[in-house]
This record gives C-alpha cells, structure tokens and sequence, in this order.
C-alpha cells in the first residue's frame, strides 16, 4: 500500500505558483516546526526552530529565526533571531514551536512558544504527587514551574522583525486548570486526571473575525496536553487566556498537536492529529452566547484511521486547517482545506480540501470526517505544515521536507485555491457592488437618520425616505483590490472614478487641499483603503467606539491609521476625525460629523429589496454601447461589421465570452492611415481596472440594429496593463492648447460618422467618461484612422498603378469606400495602392 501510495503521489503532484527553501538544514545546522503569518503591509512573515541540539525542548539550547518576504513568497530576506535561546538551564534555556497571529487591526503580532530545559514528555512525570487515597479518594498535586514545559510570550509591534524578550507564562496558562490544587479524582465511571503537561501547538493562531470584545478580534489557541487537545482564547490579544467550553472541557481526549479555525457561522472547529495513530479528529465548539463564550462542544469524530477515499489518512504530526471563501459556478462558497503528511510516515506532505456549500456541511462535526480529496505536494520524507492567504488569495504552504541531521529543510510552496480545487478565491469583500448609508446619531448616541452617500461628489443623498425609487448607478459603490496589494479601493459602479478626498486634507503630505476633485478622470491618487472595520484603535492606543456598520480604515503613513468621516452637509475628511459622532462648532456653526457606514451589498436581481427605497438594479454592471458601421460603408480591409466600443473604468469587469479587447501597438504606417491593433491577453477573460482598450463584439451586415449595449460585471481584480491607449475616467475637458495640430498631440476617439465606424480626430475640447483613446505625437495629417488588427506591419506593399484593378473594395485615407479612383493613395484589401 505504501509503495502504491509513494507511486500515486509522484505522479499527481502539480506545479506550484512559486516556491523557496526558507531554511536550509546541513551537516551544522538543523531547523524544525515551522509557522508562517502575513502581517498587515502584506508581507510574509516565516518562523522554524533552530536547533543547536537533535531534539525538542529539554534536550539543548533552541532559537526561534524568522525570514520575510515582501514579495509573496517569491524571495526571501536574511534570517533573524525572533527569540534567543542560551546556554543557561530554566526558562530561558530554548524557545521553540512558535504559534504566531497578526491582529487584523493594530497590526501587532503575538507569539506563543514552548520553553525552559525540561521536555514535554517529562513535564507530566514531574508534578510533585502528594499523598494517595482509596479508589474513591483523590490524588492532590501541586505544580513546579521549574520542573514542567514552560510557555514563553513575545509581541513584535514591527511586522515582525523584532520581539520583545520573551515573558514566563507558565503559571497562569497552567492556572487556568488550577493545577497548583489539582486533584485526580473518580467521578463513578471515569478517572478524571488534571491538566499537568501542555504546550501550546505551532503554527497558526486563529483570530476570529466575528467576535470582538474589548481591544480586539478575539483569538484561539490550539494545546497539546497530558488530556488531549484543549483550546483556549484570548479577548485581550494573549494578555491572558480562558479555557473554550470551561476548564472540564475534553474536547478530543486522544487528540495531540492541534489547530483551530473559525467556522463561517462564527463556532469554532477543532482539528487534530491523533496521539500514537493516524488521521484526525474534528470536533465543533457550538456559541449560544459569543460575547461571554458560553457554548458546547460537541462530540469529537475521527477521520482516516485507513486509508479510505474520502478521509484524511495522515501521519501523527503537525499540520494546518483554514476555511476559505471560493466561487463555483457562480455561487459563493467555502472550501476547508487541510495540510498533513499524507501516509502514516512522516512523508508526503499534502493538502486534503472539502467544498462546504451551506451551513448544514459545517454543523456537526461529523461533517468533517469524509468529504475530502487530496492535493499532492512532497514526494518524499517531510513533516509538520503551517499555512495562510498570501496577498492574491494563493494557498502559501510552509512545510518540513528531506529529513537529515535530525532536521528538515523548511520549504515554501504556494498554490492558486484554483489548481487545488478547481474553485476560484473568492475575496469577501472584492468585486462586490455595494450601497452606502452615513448613520447620522443625536445627542444619545441613536441614530437619527440614515442618507445614502452619492459617488459623483461624495455628497449626501437627502433621507433614505424621500429617495426616488428608481435605480441610478450614482448610489452604488464597486471594491477592488489588485493582486499582490493588502488594501481596497471604492470606486463608483457608474465608473466615473474612486472615491475622492474633496473639501479634505491630502494624507499623503498633511495638507489642505481645496476641492480635490472626487470621482474623476483628473483625480490621480487612488484612495486606499485598509480594512472596513467595526472599530478601530489609534496610534496613541485609544479605542474607537462600537460600529452600528462599519468604519472605513486606511493608513496616511507607515504606522498610523484614521477612519473616513462625512459631514452632515457632505463635507469628506479623512484626517482629523476619530470618533464615531463629533459635533464641531466653528462661527457659530455647527456641523455632525460620523464616521459610521452601513454596507449592503447589492444582489444581481432587480426584485426590490432591503436597501431603503432603491430597487436593485434591472441589469447589473456597467453598460457598454456598442456600434458597427453602416450596410456599405464598413472602413476595414474588406467587409467589416464587427460591434466596436471603447473602454476604461475603476474597478475590474468580466467580459463575454463574443468580447475581445485589443491594446494598440502604433500606427501601422508612416502615412498614419491605420490604427495598430492585438489582441491583449486576459486571465479569466477579466479585463483590470485602469486598462483602457478597443472592445469587439462580432456582427455581419444586414444585422437588425447597428447599436448593443451590454452590461459588465465587476469582476475580482487582476493586474493593469499598458495598452498604448489613454482613456478617462470622468467626464474630460481639454484646453485649448491641447489640440493645436502643428505643435501638440492629436487625439484620436472611436466615433461614427457618416456611417463609418473609425477612430477619429477629436475636434471638440470635451470627451465623455470611461473612454479610450488614442494619442499621436505628431503633426496630424488624417482626419480618421482605421483598424488594422495585424500589428504594425499591415500594409506590406505599395503598389504603383495605372488603376486599380480587382474585385476587393477600395478606401480613401479618411476610411471612405470609393467606386472610381482618381489620383491618390488609397487602401486595396492588405495593400496600399497609389493611382497615378
């Protein structure tokens, strides 16, 4: 079966995004346990024992390093020393099996670690036993920090790349189960054995991102312990830590190393590996109140004890569990993927996934024990795993890989969610068409009125009651984010550009600035933003107050973060407000700031629904129109019907399947007769924001109309492209100067006139939103420019001739079909012709 298995493997494993050796294990040193976190900027952020002995903790001196990537993976930075072991007994003898999270707010980044000089597997044996009773009496116990596993604690307020000195917490994590007065004890069935031994699991520490009380987004920690596997969380970010299910909570009793994950409805899953066996036991923390963490566990199951299709048969080691959003066919899902060592050896490290398409496939756990198909990685001896999201939504694996000198080469691999599964990330944020209401509050903290913020200006709606019922694409916004970034752009649905800063100060530089334009082709600094957030916290460490909806949360500089406010009158700031509600009086008048927004996201459908007096849209997306030439005047080599449209607009969009958009390349001739014209290569037929191009859509002639609009549909983004066109995002207004023909550039717009269909000179100073066009830097000798779709070198001949002979049509230079030629140049099928 092993040899069938290491054959299957081999033969299935399928090429990565990218990959690295992180660390590299040798004859003089040996790395072990690796953790992997992303931290706030977007960087990758690697972690693996350094080991100056062969084994775990108590068997020598043990340093944590750590290396980042900036670049998701693809290069790595020097090593550092996060934690320093010494050569010292006690606590600070070894630091090791980092367990790392980064607050999705602050920014700051607390580790977990196993210390001291005395192993785990010790730890249980040396708890001073005091006295012994009957079978019905209990034994007491009173714990010796110096003689158990210790629990160091480091914060890094720097994404990482220094750590305080690591803090003793083994007395108050121990404490939690009171172990100073534990007591074994007969309950009339069971013999019940206090907590004596534990370690908090490598890897990854979940933070919730649903539940927040206090400072911060509550986290979960994942133990390995003398009991099983226990989970505790944290409200104040690891000051200290509370038992999840209570302190008699036996969540899985055979379970060893162990992650958690947040489950989409909030509960929590419990995934670990099995002590002494193989596969892995789920079990399921149930909320009935999340805010004081009451709930119940529910009855642990265990996946893959053989090797059964459909199960995790895995190695009793180390690995990883995460729930991600992914789109199949159109519907938004979560798919739970799994990292483990895919035999029972410590070999074939790999990524077991299953599709989880509503809640009824996460509601027990039971759920979890079949489902599950594998994604091979490793083909040979590797170990432990840790994962996370890079920053274009790719699986980033971290894994132990050839065994040798008691250590491991700690590799990274990362992988598209699409080549594991076939499904697409789906961001859960990104792509989306939202509303967006200001909730205005009185004197006692209610909210009096809720306005819709309008796109064109950033002005106000009037209230949401007397709003027209008819659908305008000025109260829909559209989030974006590019590829490889860790921020978020709003921009309008009716593409007139991103959300501005008018009437604000300019973050970047501190500021005034008087009338920024918002929302248009002239305003150049796209307004990035962080995170959309229930509260927030200052540099100086204050808290913001609760979100009835969300704050909008972005950074004016590389450690500080303010949130959006809007004025009563609609008035945008982004730099002096921090509170939910402020009223500011200045000459007598005063203006209610708030920095509270309600988000509903808008549905494909046009029934009427829950966002105030609006319909949802008839036709979701953003139109595009569409125009061929007239029957008998087609301007391309031959007969050409095709549909033609320009354009460019601030959010991503998905075209058709019939759309193809082409870049331009130059003129294709020295007479300036043609337009240049290829094909631009597209991921997933998504066309970026920011991309101006030419739109074709097939059409023949005697086609009933010579006009279709079509609707796009905002699309997750992908990288922007030069097209060699410009284009425009709001309404644009040249001056005068611009369009002089001798001195400056001539621009060229896609126009029809007299039937054709061309690009044209632009005779007029003004040009509409969401336009591409043309730019020749020269002296303008044509009035219109056709398409030539071969590139630069379409015209491959000039032809001298006494007439023009044949039956393919002929056109002047301004694209004008000619049924008797006269002296002059003129264009014959792929050829140019000059007619003396």
């Amino acid at each position: 079966m092993k040899r069938f298995l290491s054959l299957m493997l081999l033969m299935a494993v399928t090429a990565c995004v990218s990959m690295a050796q992180v660390f590299d294990t040798n004859s003089s040193s040996r790395y072990r346990i690796p953790a992997i976190v992303k931290d706030n900027n977007g960087s990758l952020v690697a972690f693996s024992d350094y080991r100056y002995g062969t084994g775990d903790i108590g068997t020598g001196r043990i340093d944590i390093y750590g290396k980042i990537s900036t670049d998701n993976g693809a290069t790595w930075g020097n090593s550092f020393t996060a934690l320093s072991g010494s050569n010292t007994t006690g606590f600070t003898r070894a630091h090791g099996d980092a367990a790392v999270v980064c607050d999705r707010e602050s920014g700051k980044m607390l580790m977990m670690c196993a210390s001291g000089s005395i192993g785990y597997s010790d730890s249980k044996i040396k708890i001073n036993r005091q006295g012994r009773g009957s079978w019905f009496s209990p034994y007491t116990y009173s714990l010796n920090v110096n003689e158990a596993i210790r629990v160091g604690r480091s914060y890094s307020e720097d994404n990482g790349k220094t750590w305080t000195t690591s803090v003793d917490k083994t007395s108050d994590v121990y404490g939690i189960w009171d172990v100073a007065n534990a007591t074994s004890y007969n309950d009339g069935e069971n013999f019940v054995v206090p907590v004596t031994g534990l370690f908090f699991t490598s890897g990854k520490i979940c933070q919730s991102s649903k539940i927040k009380v206090g400072d911060y987004y509550r986290i979960y920690a994942a133990l390995c312990t003398n009991v099983g596997s226990l989970v505790v969380y944290s409200d104040d970010f690891g000051e200290t830590w509370n038992a999840l299910g209570g302190t008699s909570a036996r969540p899985a009793p055979n379970g060893d190393e162990a992650k958690i994950e947040e489950l989409p409805n909030g509960n929590v899953l419990l995934c670990c590996c099995v002590n002494g066996n193989t596969g892995r036991d789920f079990n399921i923390f149930t909320y009935t109140d999340q805010r004081t963490a009451a709930g119940i566990w529910g009855s642990v199951v265990r996946s893959g004890q053989t090797s059964v299709a459909g199960e995790t048969y895995a190695a009793s080691c180390n690995g990883d569990i995460m729930i991600v959003p992914a789109k199949r066919d159109g519907k938004d899902i979560y798919v739970a993927l799994l990292s483990a060592a895919m035999s029972s050896e410590r070999e074939y490290v790999g990524i077991y996934w299953k599709e989880l398409s509503a809640e009824s496939d996460y509601d027990t756990p039971l759920d979890f024990k079949t489902g599950w198909t594998a994604f091979p990685v490793s083909t040979t001896s590797s170990c432990y795993s840790s994962m996370t999201l890079d920053n274009n939504g790719n699986i980033a694996l971290l894994y132990e890989e050839t065994l040798l000198n008691y250590g491991y080469d700690i590799v990274f691999k990362t992988f598209a969610l699409e080549d594991i599964t076939g499904y697409k990330y789906n961001d859960p944020w990104v792509g989306k068409v939202l509303t967006i209401k200001v909730l205005s509050y009185d004197a006692d903290e209610k909210v009096d009125q809720q306005r819709y913020l309008f796109n064109n200006d950033l002005n106000l709606a009037v209230n949401a009651e007397e709003e027209a019922t008819t659908p305008t694409y000025n109260h829909y916004w559209v989030v974006s984010k590019d590829p490889g970034t860790n921020t978020y752009y709003l921009s309008s649905l009716n593409g007139d550009g991103y959300m501005g800063r008018a009437n604000a100060i300019d973050y970047s530089t501190g500021e005034k600035k008087e009338n920024i334009p918002a929302c248009t082709d002239d305003y150049k600094k796209e307004f990035e933003i962080q995170d959309f957030v229930k509260t927030w916290t200052l540099t100086s460490n204050k808290t913001g107050v609760a979100m009835s909806g969300y704050a909008l949360k972005f950074a004016y500089d590389s450690d500080k973060s303010r949130v959006v406010a809007i004025a009563d009158d609609g008035e945008i700031n982004w730099f002096d407000h921090t509170a939910k509600r402020e009223a500011i009086t200045n000459n007598g008048v005063t203006k209610y700031w708030s920095t509270d927004f309600e988000l509903k996201e808008v549905e494909y459908t046009n029934t009427i629904g829950d966002y105030g007096t609006f319909d949802k849209p008839t036709y979701f997306g953003f139109p595009v129109k569409f125009e061929r030439s007239d029957d008998g005047k087609a301007v391309y080599q031959g007969e050409d019907y095709n549909f033609y449209a320009t354009l460019k607009l601030p959010f991503a969009v998905t075209l058709p399947d019939d759309v193809k958009a082409y870049k331009c390349t130059s003129l294709s001739d020295v007479e300036g007769t043609q337009v240049g014209l290829e094909e631009l290569e597209l991921k997933d037929n998504v066309l970026p924001r920011e991309t101006p191009v030419l739109l074709s859509m097939s059409g023949k002639e005697g086609d009933v109309k010579t006009e279709k609009t079509i609707y796009l549909r905002p699309a997750l983004a992908q990288t922007m492209q030069e097209t060699g066109f410009a284009g425009t995002l709001g309404k644009k207004t040249f001056s005068d100067t611009e369009y002089n023909p001798e001195t400056n550039s001539n621009i060229y717009i896609l126009s029809k006139k007299n039937g054709h269909v061309a690009f044209y000179w632009l005779s007029d100073r003004t040009m509409a939103a969401n336009k591409a066009y043309y730019v020749f830097e020269g002296t303008a000798t044509n009035q219109s420019l056709v398409f030539n779709f071969g590139g630069t070198t379409a015209v491959d001949k000039i032809t001298v001739s006494d007439a023009v002979k044949g039956n393919e049509p002929v056109y002047d230079l301004c694209g004008r079909r000619v049924a008797a030629p006269v002296k002059g140049i003129y264009i014959r099928g792929n050829r140019k012709v000059v007619v003396r």
